[in-house]
Formats: structure tokens, C-alpha cells, sequence
């Protein structure tokens, strides 16, 4: 008369209470963790778990132990909220809790609302992030030099992510990269300080070699320049 399940221990489980805390969890904490669960059959939870998916319409991923089901809407929602937050969102943890063929589900679905095409490994670039990175750009024409560790610190962005937009950013002929491609010095930074430093023929080999070594580049181009 009442569907549900009845243990070996003598407790009984109705349904619509187990469906409706499932649903509470999914609704509130985004998750169902099975592992909690353990008294009841799996093949019940399963069934339960479907069930809701079909009648609230909502799509679940499946994590990695087969043990957690997520909320993909959830997910979208806290994606949303950090980055409209932040330079730069981490996706790593989903990829870490998720399996893959789910993981790649959230990646299709992931949602651009906060969010630029620009992205390395799990990092993506945020709206917030690409018009910080765009001024920290233009604030390096007047100083003299973009370094990519200093800005990407600044910002919260990754030095790699950093360093794909800046180079799709900018005409590379404008200037040149340090030996370990971090720091960008212009062109006119370079020779502003040649002729600071480059005024006496007699040490000019010395200060040529003494710059080359300040900003890590290499002699030739302060030879160009």
C-alpha cells in the first residue's frame, strides 16, 4: 500500500520522503553523496535519482566513484557568481570530482555569461580579467615594459593565460622578450635607455653588456637598437 523499502533491520523508507530529501539536497547543496545512503539498495537510489532528474528536469553529472551525483544548473550557478567576481575561474575541481565524459558535459554547457573564449588547461579568462589585462596593456606602453609575472600576480590571472593574450594582443615588432619570454620591453623603452647608459665610447662595450644583463636580453638587440 505504501512504496518504499524495508530493511533487514526493521526500518522502513517511503519513497516520496527519500525522493523529496534527494530533491532538498540537489535544490540546497547542489549534490547527492551516495556513500551516506548505504543502508538503502542501489539500484533504488538509481531509480530514485532518475526520477527526479526526469520530473524537475534537471540534468545531473556523475562523479568519478560513481558514489556523487552534482546539479549541473547548480554548477553553472557558481560558475556564474565567481566569475563575475574574479579575473580568472579554476575548473580543476570539477575536473578532479567529475568523470570525464561528465566533465566534458559541464565544458560544453559552460556558461559564457561572465566569461571570455580565452582559456588554458582548466583556467578561463573572465570579462573582469580580459579589461584588466586590456589596461595593464596599455599602462606598459607608458612605463616601458609588460612583465607577465608582476600582472599576473596583480590581476589573478595565470602567467601562461597571461601570456597567450598578451601576445594576441600586441604587434611582437614593437619591441622585444626577455630570455625567459616574461618581460616584453619596448622599443623605445630600450633605446631611452641606451642613451642614458651608451654616452661614453670608451665604456660602451661595458654598459652594452652591463644592460644586456639588467633586462635579460640578449646584446644583439641593444646592438639593433
Amino acid at each position: 500500500h505504501i512504496k518504499g523499502h524495508y530493511s533487514e533491520l526493521g526500518y522502513f523508507y517511503s519513497l516520496s520522503s527519500l525522493k523529496s530529501e534527494f530533491t532538498s539536497l540537489l535544490q540546497d547543496k547542489g549534490m547527492i553523496n551516495t556513500k551516506k545512503y548505504d543502508y538503502l539498495p542501489p539500484s533504488l537510489i538509481q531509480k530514485l535519482i532518475q526520477e527526479i532528474s526526469k520530473s524537475s528536469k534537471t540534468q545531473l553529472l556523475k562523479g568519478k566513484n560513481n558514489s556523487a551525483f552534482y546539479s549541473l544548473k547548480k554548477i553553472e550557478n557558481r560558475i556564474n557568481s565567481e566569475a563575475a567576481k574574479n579575473s580568472s575561474i579554476d575548473l580543476k575541481a570539477y575536473n578532479e570530482r567529475l568523470r570525464e565524459e561528465d566533465f566534458k558535459v559541464l565544458i560544453k554547457n559552460i556558461p559564457m555569461d561572465y566569461l571570455t573564449s580565452f582559456h588554458k588547461g582548466t583556467h578561463w579568462l573572465t570579462n573582469l580579467g580580459f579589461l584588466k589585462i586590456k589596461n595593464e596593456i596599455e599602462n606598459s606602453k607608458i612605463v616601458g615594459y609588460f612583465s607577465i609575472p608582476k600582472v599576473s600576480e596583480k590581476i589573478k590571472a595565470t602567467k601562461t593565460l597571461l601570456s597567450d593574450i598578451f601576445q594576441q594582443s600586441m604587434d611582437l615588432r614593437s619591441g622585444v622578450f626577455d630570455k625567459n619570454r616574461e618581460v616584453f620591453y619596448y622599443s623605445k623603452f630600450i633605446k631611452d635607455r641606451i642613451s642614458i647608459l651608451i654616452t661614453d665610447p670608451v665604456e660602451k662595450e661595458k654598459n652594452i653588456n652591463i644592460l644586456a644583463k639588467e633586462l635579460n636580453i640578449d646584446r644583439t638587440h641593444i646592438l639593433k637598437s
